[in-house]
């Protein structure tokens, strides 16, 4: 709205200041969560708590924490005799509703389904946090978000930095416009390891002569039950990862399986539409036909005139 081209640029460089900070912040935050969930068991909620966070930000990191492990998560930043908290759903577990299970341990909540905040005394902490693992456990979603991929990789160049970045003209995402998932179909899962405490794993896959590295959240090596030299098929976002100057596309995970020729056929067969897409890599050409049959016909002696018809092929 500013019709002064230097305000307007002075303002555009406050602003991205600001956000710069945010980040930072943000950062600071998740770096803090992560060294606290060492003690949260695989599929549960995360609740967590402390003086140190800021409270502006705890919602852009709890939205993010929710996402990555896969439950709800509620982050509170204490403030004296009070924490204010923020909390993100998952999966299509309703937060209004546990909360108002969970409220004799509040001092007051409002919000939605998906997104809602609290206010909480904190020595009741501990408290709403059994209470409320325990209505999510009894409250499961009747189905668990499956893993829908919007494109199946075949070229690895795709994954280059350039086409990731571009990814955030999509921007922003939210229950209305999903992050895009992508799939790799039969690679080589070529190394897998736990990371932070045995709680995730690292990967490196291989497509052709592209190596590939990801990390699965809230997975172990035993929860996927894989080896390396495997055949996989990868669900996936890419990311940007910059570590110490060094950039590079990272896989994050949303899903990983042993490749199954035979289950995708049986798919096929039961008539699920869904699975069509991805039977394309199965697919015999004209000119693998045309191969099998030289082979096949060359096994015996030929007229000369099958002889000339097959050069010609």
């Amino acid at each position: 709205m500013c019709t002064d081209e230097r305000e307007a640029s002075s303002i555009a460089s406050e602003l991205c200041e600001l956000n710069r900070q945010r980040q930072s912040i943000e950062t600071a935050i998740w770096q803090e969560a992560q060294a606290e969930l060492t003690g949260v068991a695989p599929g549960e909620p995360i609740v967590l708590a402390s003086g140190r966070w800021h409270q502006g930000v705890i919602g852009i990191a709890s939205s993010r924490i929710a996402e990555q492990f896969g439950v709800p998560a509620v982050m509170i930043c204490l403030m004296g005799e009070q924490g204010k908290g923020s909390c993100r759903s998952y999966g299509g577990f309703n937060l209004y509703d546990a909360l108002s299970a969970c409220s004799e341990h509040l001092l007051g909540f409002g919000g939605h389904a998906l997104a809602a905040g609290l206010t909480i005394a904190p020595e009741k902490i501990d408290d709403f946090r059994r209470a409320f693992t325990a209505y999510y456990k009894a409250h499961l979603p009747e189905q668990q978000p499956e893993v829908r991929c919007d494109l199946l990789i075949r070229d690895p160049a795709l994954l280059s930095i350039e086409n990731v970045r571009e990814l955030d003209l999509l921007e922003p995402y939210g229950s209305a416009n999903q992050k895009p998932v992508f799939c790799l179909s039969d690679v080589e899962l070529e190394s897998v390891t736990d990371v932070g405490s045995g709680r995730h794993t690292r990967v490196r896959v291989r497509m052709g002569r592209a190596h590939l590295e990801g990390i699965f959240f809230s997975h172990s090596t035993e929860d996927l039950g894989l080896r390396e030299g495997d055949r996989v098929d990868v669900a996936f976002t890419p990311q940007i990862n910059d570590y110490r100057g060094h950039v590079s596309v990272q896989l994050v995970l949303s899903g990983m399986r042993r490749h199954s020729p035979d289950a995708l056929c049986e798919e096929i067969l039961s008539g699920d539409p869904d699975s069509l897409w991805a039977a394309a890599d199965y697919c015999p050409e004209r000119a693998d036909f045309v191969r099998v049959w030289k082979e096949r016909c060359t096994a015996r002696p030929l007229p000369a005139s099958a002889r000339e018809l097959l050069a010609s092929v």
